[in-house]
């Protein structure tokens, strides 16, 4: 590896390569993000957050385009960027809707997105960031270009969190009860703050925010978000297995407050602790079946919050002792 850093000028990492072993070379990373934004003039919607990132995009895309916008999902989802650029399409949209991890935005330097969309902070990815303020300040860089032509859109409770970098921008400090007659006929495609963050940017781009209704529910979703499976036996089978934070697994449980249920957790912490989750756990939790990795001191935790639970070593196994419960 030495050898390769010193024999080239300029090096492209993927955004998944921990790069914090190699910072001696740092003056020749380039970013895909500082790739694309060297040569993109289409106006640029950029959302991230730790969770909540892709149904806000996939949202976004969906609506923009039914009022009449030409807009396309890009970065970790839909079309990769340097493709679009390769293929000169930048001039064929209105708006790119971007979606961007903290590995993504940790080391680029000149990206500079037209609406900035923050959706949360929750520890995540600590594997790899190590410290929350790391997490933090890589989440951060989608502000630290803008200028006073550009927007900031972020929930309030965050306002402490992201102050300290907030620059020229113009940012909306988004609040609960600003969109109360819309968000009610929408709770079973998406959260309340998704939605309160989806419709500011739609204000903010005059668009009629009243007919969001009309047009959600033909969006389609992506899969494995409290997607619905079947029913098997006059049970209905529910995946939500991109919930791998603590708080993605509570707001899918919240859906089911009033019924039994049988709940699969497994993966991993990422340098996160899962107990606040199980202790948390509300009583229609009727068995939680462990499995993976980490499936033995889930199901530890279980025992001691007295959670009735098992152990299985795979989902599939897992799931065959589901089925006969």
């Amino acid at each position: 590896m030495p050898q390769f850093l010193e024999l080239n000028d300029f090096i492209v990492a993927s955004p998944g390569i921990d790069l914090e072993p190699y910072k001696d070379y740092q003056d020749k990373w380039l970013t895909e993000l500082d790739l694309f934004s060297a040569v993109n003039t289409t106006p640029v919607i950029a959302i991230t957050g730790s969770v909540g990132k892709t149904s806000v995009v996939t949202l976004l895309t969906g609506l923009l385009n039914a009022f009449g916008k030409r807009a396309c999902a890009i970065g970790n989802i839909g079309t990769p960027m340097l493709d679009l650029l390769a293929e000169h399409q930048n001039n064929t949209y209105d708006f790119f809707v971007m979606e961007l991890s903290s590995f993504q935005l940790e080391h680029a330097q000149h990206f500079k997105p037209k609406i900035a969309i923050i959706t949360n902070l929750i520890a995540n990815h600590l594997d790899r960031h190590k410290t929350l303020e790391n997490y933090l300040c890589a989440k951060s860089h989608i502000l630290k270009n803008q200028t006073e032509d550009d927007f900031a859109i972020i929930p309030m409770e965050f306002t402490d969190a992201f102050w300290p970098f907030i620059g020229q921008q113009k940012v909306i400090w988004v609040g609960e009860g600003n969109f109360d007659d819309i968000t009610k006929m929408l709770s079973d495609i998406s959260c309340l703050q998704n939605w309160n963050l989806i419709l500011t940017v739609l204000e903010l781009l005059d668009l009629p925010v009243d007919k969001v209704p009309d047009y959600a529910h033909t969006i389609s979703m992506p899969r494995h978000r409290v997607e619905f499976l079947g029913t098997h036996q006059g049970v209905k089978f529910y995946n939500d297995s991109k919930a791998t934070v603590i708080e993605s697994t509570k707001e899918a449980l919240k859906r089911f407050k009033t019924e039994p249920v049988l709940l699969f957790l497994g993966g991993l912490s990422k340098g996160t602790d899962r107990k606040p989750l199980i202790t948390w756990l509300p009583q229609n939790i009727k068995h939680v079946f462990c499995f993976g990795k980490e499936a033995d001191q889930l199901a530890k935790w279980c025992t001691e919050a007295g959670i009735k639970n098992s152990l299985h070593k795979t989902l599939e196994s897992a799931f065959e002792s589901c089925v006969k419960v």
